[in-house]
């Protein structure tokens, strides 16, 4: 894993996405430029999926949060807070 990390962000590049960075296929937290996710450890990285379908991997924390959910058309699901509830919860 650790030597995929690596990669990841090597492989990091500016995303169409605002705020999202992206490597390897995946999707980061972390831009070039920071991390625009405030309590989201900076090695984070995520699967996007239709319709809000998330899986997020976290290595720091060895923990992957995976989202099964359906967003209705115009609508977008919140992944980042979702993942710092679950991080604090995880804390408790």
């Amino acid at each position: 894993m650790q030597a995929f990390c690596v990669h990841l962000r090597v492989s990091s590049s500016m995303s169409c996405l605002a705020y999202w960075g992206d490597g390897a296929g995946w999707w980061t937290f972390k831009r070039p430029e920071g991390n625009a996710f405030e309590g989201i450890p900076d090695d984070a990285f995520a699967a996007r999926g239709n319709r809000g379908q998330y899986v997020v991997v976290v290595p720091s924390r060895d923990v992957v949060i995976v989202r099964r959910g359906e967003d209705p058309v115009g609508s977008r699901f919140d992944i980042a807070a979702f993942t710092r509830d679950v991080l604090t919860a995880l804390e408790d």
